[in-house]
């Protein structure tokens, strides 16, 4: 039971939202509200039993409703006047109605919202479900002539009270939509924190278990709820924007999502490459020189080494853009790497004899033979990849050579890598 949110329709803040129009006078906004469940005789304050016409009335489950004609300029001002037996007498919630034979039928009505007189003290304001009557539509017994009043409405009775205790210790159907205090014949203080607002019991959508459209953890022919599906908290922090609080390592299938980033972001290697990427060829720049000069990276193309990104390679060849490796006659015979490292956040390529130490970190592109006395420079061995459906993964693969960690891929016969 209670307050159903944002059933207010009269620009109120908040259904039922209680203001004050006068020194210890107030008015109750519209709303809608589910009532409390209450086997209950309603005999409370009136010697008319049962007020109704039957012994009682289960009222869990109906509507409350404060609608914009309640509050409107031709609305009903409050009044809980009680008629008495055969007086034809009240206003709301309990009257009498001309029943067309001389005597009169009950037909309770709402009590009104507007202009709700207070005490001084704590006023607790209540309400609850009537089951109000339209006394202006009839139909006449065919052999009694009385009047029968068969339009039902959902109606309401607010009941301040000075007191927590609910009007009538032994009635249910009450439940408190806020407390206002007057003190000196004024309000001065509306609290309305404690109304409750409508929610379904615990488990309270059922559906029975088919394992080709649930995870196999719910077993056929079993009762699951809807709680069991809220209560299913993963190994993360429960929040507004994580109400399972699942951790990637709760989703079955998934890796870490730090440990696939690692792999993909950090690990040596190109993006994007092409077949042109770094290409290499030998030239002789001056005498008794050789050098490789690399290609410059191409737009879109950038190079990871020990996680650090480069869309340049140095040192550049002079007024040109393209990278380059010397060798001279004073360089030693021998088989070299060429390969990438980073120096801060530069990128440079080098050689270093296959005999000597590599930094912590790099890429090889290549190994080649130096001849210093005959200057012959030869490529022994192309270390890029040339696999060239891997564009968007790293395309330098890594396999132990010797004591070193270096990056090689050669081609297959069907164009994939190879180790």
């Amino acid at each position: 039971y209670g307050v159903i949110p944002d059933s207010q329709v009269n620009g109120e803040s908040f259904p039922f939202e209680i203001t004050s129009i006068s020194a210890g006078t107030i008015n109750v906004g519209t709303g809608k509200a589910i009532a409390p469940t209450s086997n209950t005789d309603f005999e409370t304050l009136t010697s008319i039993d049962p007020l109704f016409g039957c012994d009682h009335i289960e009222t869990g489950g109906e509507r409350i409703l404060i609608s914009l004609a309640d509050v409107g300029a031709s609305g009903p001002a409050y009044s809980r006047v009680v008629a008495s037996a055969g007086s034809g007498a009240g206003t709301g919630p309990y009257l009498e109605t001309d029943d067309n034979i001389g005597g009169y039928a009950y037909t309770p009505a709402s009590t009104g919202a507007k202009a709700i007189p207070l005490v001084d003290g704590v006023n607790r304001i209540w309400i609850s479900y009537i089951p109000a009557i339209d006394p202006s539509t009839y139909a006449i017994h065919p052999i009694t002539l009385a009047r029968l009043f068969p339009k039902k409405l959902d109606g309401y009775e607010i009941y301040p009270t000075l007191s927590d205790v609910k009007p009538g210790p032994s009635d249910e159907r009450y439940f408190k939509i806020g407390n206002v205090t007057v003190v000196g014949g004024a309000v001065t203080t509306i609290d309305q924190s404690m109304m409750p607002f409508a929610k379904t019991n615990l488990k309270r959508v059922g559906v029975k278990v088919d394992s080709t459209k649930a995870p196999s953890v719910y077993q056929d022919g079993t009762e699951a709820f809807l709680d069991d599906h809220i209560n299913a908290i993963g190994s993360g922090v429960v929040s507004a924007t994580d109400p399972h609080g699942l951790a990637v390592s709760d989703l079955t299938g998934y890796a870490d999502i730090g440990v696939v980033h690692n792999q993909i972001a950090h690990v040596n290697g190109i993006r994007n490459m092409s077949s042109s990427t770094l290409g290499m060829s030998i030239e002789t720049p001056g005498v008794g020189q050789k050098r490789i000069r690399v290609t410059q990276l191409a737009a879109q193309e950038y190079v990871i080494v020990y996680g650090v990104t480069s869309s340049e390679v140095l040192p550049k060849i002079i007024a040109e853009n393209d990278a380059y490796v010397l060798f001279a006659s004073a360089v030693n015979t021998g088989d070299y790497y060429v390969y990438l490292y980073m120096s801060g956040t530069d990128c440079y390529v080098e050689k270093v004899l296959i005999s000597d130490p590599l930094p912590s970190s790099y890429i090889l592109l290549g190994k080649y033979s130096w001849d210093s006395g005959t200057l012959v420079l030869a490529l022994v061995e192309d270390y890029r990849n040339l696999s060239f459906g891997f564009t968007n993964s790293t395309n330098i693969q890594r396999r132990s050579i010797g004591s070193f960690s270096v990056a090689l891929a050669t081609v297959g016969s069907t164009g994939q890598n190879t180790e």
